[in-house]
């Protein structure tokens, strides 16, 4: 009987110490992810199921982050996982038809459809990449009910055959997912918590779905995948990415490069959101490097103001930055058409 019950203390001993050997591997995988970025990593379940204190935490570490970064990486993204997989095979499917195949779903509607590489274009160095974009799935009829600006219809290849219901899957998942930021980015305005929600609600929001080509082993580290820019729209979250290469621009000109761990989903402040705080939060130039001479994919969701709606400073956003305007007051239209003032800097820098 002694015996047997010595076998049973030795089981449960063991089962704690698996425990606890569990709890503290999450621990230390948690530090190591930290320390091993470079920009602010967030935890999305502090907003979503964390106690007021949590929410409040992470409402302030997205403030802090898109004022002194422009950039945060986000753990637990609340991205369905299969819904992810499905879209990306789909997406692979599709690049890795013929040239010629591919072309036939380009240049059909702005914004939409297939892009291809360009290596001959004289104007601007050329970005070494083949994407697709995926727009709001929404009838010309129902916008005009809704009073809203129109867009775009998709463009949707014959194959592979399941591409338009997991591409159309993973953009609503992207658009459901992404509301918890945006919801903490207003509260870290000071607006009501549906405050950006309101503005990208039946907006021209793109999903854009990128290859970043292959490049020859003996010139890869002198060239780009995608030029230094800064995003025209609200907010961008990058998802999928699948190897290294983004770099942010800090203050001083020099290049911080964004580490790859994977599952993390990348979230940069765009033109549109430096305009609305006054410049309390950053819009950062940003490029993608060749690192390795291999091929790379990643898949920005670019949030959108609707075309018609005001983008000028908020009133509470020019009280935190010194009272006065430092920023323009004008349409997301006339923002996208002008492009003015995009590549610029205001005039006087809030603190």
């Amino acid at each position: 009987m002694l015996k047997q019950f010595q076998i049973i203390l030795f089981f449960i001993s063991m089962i704690l110490f698996a425990e606890n050997q569990t709890i503290h591997s999450e621990v230390k995988t948690e530090i190591d992810l930290q320390a091993r970025q470079t920009i602010p990593v967030l935890n999305l379940n502090d907003y979503k199921y964390g106690d007021e204190a949590s929410k409040s935490k992470f409402i302030q570490e997205v403030a802090y982050a898109l004022h002194e970064y422009g950039f945060f990486a986000l753990e637990n993204s609340d991205v369905d996982g299969k819904i992810l997989k499905n879209g990306f095979n789909s997406a692979i499917s599709f690049f890795d038809h013929d040239h010629s195949y591919k072309l036939l779903y380009q240049n059909k509607y702005p914004n939409r459809g297939y892009k291809s590489f360009n290596l001959d274009n004289t104007l601007k160095t050329p970005d070494l990449q083949e994407y697709y974009h995926i727009g709001r799935n929404i009838d010309d009829e129902m916008l005009e009910r809704l009073n809203v600006s129109p867009i775009s219809p998709n463009v949707w290849p014959d194959s592979p055959t399941n591409f338009q219901e997991n591409l159309s899957a993973l953009y609503n998942e992207f658009d459901r997912s992404g509301q918890y930021v945006l919801e903490a980015c207003s509260l870290s305005m000071g607006e009501d918590i549906d405050f950006l929600s309101k503005m990208t609600e039946h907006s021209d929001s793109i999903m854009r779905f990128i290859h970043y080509l292959d490049i020859p082993p003996d010139a890869y580290q002198n060239l780009t995948w995608k030029v230094a820019h800064k995003d025209p729209n609200l907010i961008t979250f990058i998802y999928g990415i699948t190897s290294a290469g983004l770099e942010i621009q800090r203050p001083d000109g020099s290049w911080l490069k964004v580490e790859y761990v994977p599952g993390q989903v990348i979230v940069s402040g765009s033109n549109m959101l430096e305009n609305l705080s006054n410049g309390l939060f950053k819009s950062t130039p940003h490029r993608v490097m060749t690192y390795r001479n291999h091929s790379r994919y990643a898949i920005p969701f670019f949030y959108h103001v609707r075309k018609e709606l005001d983008i000028s400073p908020t009133e509470k956003a020019i009280e935190r930055t010194g009272g006065k305007a430092l920023y323009p007051s004008m349409t997301a239209q006339k923002a996208l058409e002008g492009h003015h003032w995009f590549g610029g800097k205001a005039q006087e820098k809030p603190n």
